[in-house]
């Protein structure tokens, strides 16, 4: 069996369908990495739509690994899967709209291990650092009133200092008139 390419849409496919009655299990939207287990599966990242499939070495699907989403088990726009060297071959992969890495058994029944923050995540601690910045400057405010409320006042108490030495130096400069007088 051939791959086909759809004329139209540019979709790649392992069955002959046509694009009207697409086969969503087995239509490849920019296929960017693929990888070849040694029992000859081929596995294909399908970037567009946000999934990995495995495909036996006769080139049925076997597995359709994810859906797009930002959960552990889910992808977005994924771009590279390797192979683990050991035994069981899982298969980590890039997830590249996720800003993650992720491990899954090849037989898809579970995700094994993950790395990075899920997008929710990752909003949730851009808006606490966020809030926190903003609380951050709200007390850095606060505390600049504080310190120019206190500036203010001693500025005035200076002011009052120098009315009162201006006005003890006017008495004292009269009764230094009056007693030469």
């Amino acid at each position: 069996m051939h791959p086909l390419v759809c004329e139209s849409c540019g979709a790649f496919f392992l069955s002959p369908v046509s694009c009207d009655g697409m086969d969503l299990l087995t239509s490849i939207l920019y296929p960017p990495h693929a990888s070849f287990s040694t029992a000859g599966d081929v596995i294909v990242v399908d970037s567009d739509n946000s999934r990995v499939q495995v495909f036996g070495s006769d080139l049925r699907l076997r597995v359709v690994l994810g859906s797009r989403g930002s959960l552990p088990h889910q992808f977005n726009q994924p771009m590279c899967v390797s192979l683990t060297r050991d035994p069981a071959e899982n298969l980590v992969i890039t997830d590249s709209a996720n800003a993650s890495v992720k491990v899954r058994a090849a037989a898809g029944d579970s995700c094994t291990g993950f790395i990075g923050a899920p997008k929710e995540e990752r909003e949730l601690e851009q808006r606490w650092r966020s809030k926190r910045a903003r609380d951050r400057q709200k007390k850095e405010k606060r505390v600049y009133e504080r310190v120019s409320e206190r500036e203010r006042e001693r500025t005035r108490e200076k002011e009052r200092e120098r009315e009162r030495s201006e006005k003890e130096g006017r008495k004292t400069s009269r009764r230094d008139g009056e007693r030469r007088g």
